[in-house]
């Protein structure tokens, strides 16, 4: 029945789109959806040790094993914390202010804002239960193996069709009580995003991707174009008044791996462009400016125009990208951070790639994005390892400009490979380590490989 309605809701809402035009204020309905095609969640979270360790592990005979648990209601997480100590009052104030947490939604008492999980190996297989009725019993839950042999190579990059979704119960403090609500979560048994102290601590980890998602359509000349909202991952999971959000043509599906825009900030779909107003506490409705079409928009998206771009290197040398253009070469910027596994990780490959490419065609400038001064002493370190020798810039997140390379072309995932061509338009953008056999077709197709 619940299923019904949603649906029904969704129809409604599609049926009658908002008409918009340029530098109108929009605002847009929302609604919950269950249509899985129109879901984004870019971001994955490992779950947190627990400091229970009791556990009948007999039940499912595996040899090593951990329970931890997923936070669902961040900020009654850090309350719960700092009631009990473990987070000090000026933290806690600086999360409020920096949040806008709202106290009222906050229980006194510690309520069960998260799910306990366990996770054992079992021989060739990988274990998970979650303990999604929340009454500290995992005996009663669902059982999940995964084959320890293949799950690596099944779950790297956009997986969420294959991870099992779990229906989940949580307490939520509404109006002075403590009241049972339910919500969805993807278990992802692996992840490439998180570096781990021990290869057993790799293996045990399991992820979680939020699953709550509202979306509303309205209408810009012909085309349709669809809202969609997740409440931030930071925040409660009842408040979507600093929510992340997709803009995109409507009969398309969403690109996972780009970044979703929040509270501020613009999202170009097709080159329209929005800003992102506000949103309420419920999530049903979302206002925005249109602030036009702009065939000739300067950015980092592909068919952008690229703005002047230019920064120091670790050796405080200049480094300019049109310089680079004027000599009319391709440029390769590969976004990366010593902090950042994939990025890592896709380094021998990006050196082999170095080696097959005619200079005289284009050139490769790594963007290092580091959060203090030991952050870029490690980079040069690991450039130094995998002798990587082409320019880089060194930015630090203490010092973002907008005309900063990550600020000017909007950058949020690592690794990021941006082609320019020699006429500053952005050809291709690619994210993830599996990004780089795209980048090796595109050059065959423009002509900068070596000749064999």
């Amino acid at each position: 029945m619940k299923t019904t309605i949603l649906t029904l809701i969704g129809i409604i809402i599609c049926a009658c789109p908002l008409l918009a035009q340029q530098e109108d204020s929009i605002t847009v309905h929302v609604a919950p959806t269950i249509n899985s095609k129109n879901l984004f969640a870019r971001y994955t979270f490992p779950f947190s040790r627990s400091k229970r360790e009791s556990m009948p592990n007999q039940r499912f005979g595996c040899t090593e094993y951990k329970i931890g648990y997923f936070v669902i209601d961040k900020f009654q997480y850090w309350f719960d914390n700092y009631k009990a100590g473990e987070r000090d009052t000026k933290q806690f104030l600086s999360d409020i202010q920096q949040y806008n947490i709202d106290t009222n939604l906050l229980s006194p008492n510690k309520i069960k804002s998260f799910v306990s999980v366990f996770s054992g190996l079992k021989g060739g297989k990988k274990v998970v239960v979650v303990d999604a009725n929340n009454d500290d019993d995992f005996t009663n839950d669902t059982v999940y193996e995964f084959d320890t042999l293949t799950t690596e190579k099944y779950y790297r990059g956009d997986t969420l069709d294959l991870a099992p979704l779990v229906k989940v119960r949580y307490e939520s403090f509404n109006r002075g009580e403590i009241i049972s609500k339910y919500t969805f979560l993807r278990v992802k048994p692996y992840d490439l995003a998180y570096s781990h102290p021990t290869d057993l601590d790799r293996k045990l980890t399991v992820y979680s991707v939020p699953f709550v998602h509202r979306e509303g359509v309205f209408r810009i000349g012909e085309s349709n174009f669809k809202v969609t909202l997740l409440f931030s991952p930071k925040g409660h999971t009842d408040d979507y008044r600093l929510p992340y959000l997709k803009i995109q043509i409507a009969e398309k599906e969403y690109e996972h791996k780009e970044a979703p825009a929040q509270i501020g900030e613009t999202a170009v779909v097709d080159n329209h462009v929005f800003t992102v107003i506000s949103c309420n506490r419920e999530g049903s409705i979302v206002k925005l400016i249109y602030k036009g079409y702009q065939e000739n928009r300067e950015g980092g998206l592909v068919n952008n125009r690229i703005p002047t771009l230019q920064g120091k290197s670790f050796d405080n040398s200049l480094i300019t990208i049109q310089h680079i253009l004027d000599d009319k070469k391709y440029v390769l910027l590969d976004f990366w951070g010593s902090w950042c596994e994939p990025c890592i990780r896709s380094m021998p490959a990006l050196k082999m790639l170095y080696t097959q490419v005619d200079p005289a065609k284009i050139q490769f400038v790594g963007i290092d994005y580091e959060y203090n001064t030991a952050g870029q002493a490690r980079a040069q370190k690991q450039l130094a390892k995998f002798d990587i020798t082409w320019p880089q810039v060194a930015e630090l997140s203490t010092a973002q400009t907008p005309s900063s390379f990550l600020v000017s072309l909007n950058i949020k995932n690592y690794p990021t490979f941006t082609l320019i061509s020699p006429d500053g338009k952005v050809l291709v953008r690619e994210i993830g380590e599996d990004a780089l056999p795209k980048i090796v077709e595109t050059f065959k197709k423009i002509g900068v490989l070596k000749k064999p």
